[in-house]
């Protein structure tokens, strides 16, 4: 999976951080959650997005997740 940034906002002066607004996206380029956003500074960006898209998939490919329509 991957992130692909769609947006930002204006630098802010108070802690030199943007808004950054992006989608995940599977390795074949399939939408798989949009308009997503985070704070934080430029410089850091890459290392926080990349931690959340694993995070992420993790949780997107849990083998204990139940499905729709399944009894418990």
């Amino acid at each position: 999976m991957k992130a692909k940034i769609t947006a930002k906002s204006e630098l802010r002066l108070s802690d030199l951080s943007r808004e950054y607004t992006f989608d995940i996206l599977t390795d074949d380029d399939e939408l798989v959650l949009t308009s997503e956003s985070l704070r934080a500074r430029p410089n850091e960006i890459v290392g926080v997005l990349q931690a959340k898209v694993a995070e992420y998939q993790a949780a997107y490919e849990e083998a204990n997740d139940v499905e729709v329509g399944e009894e418990i």
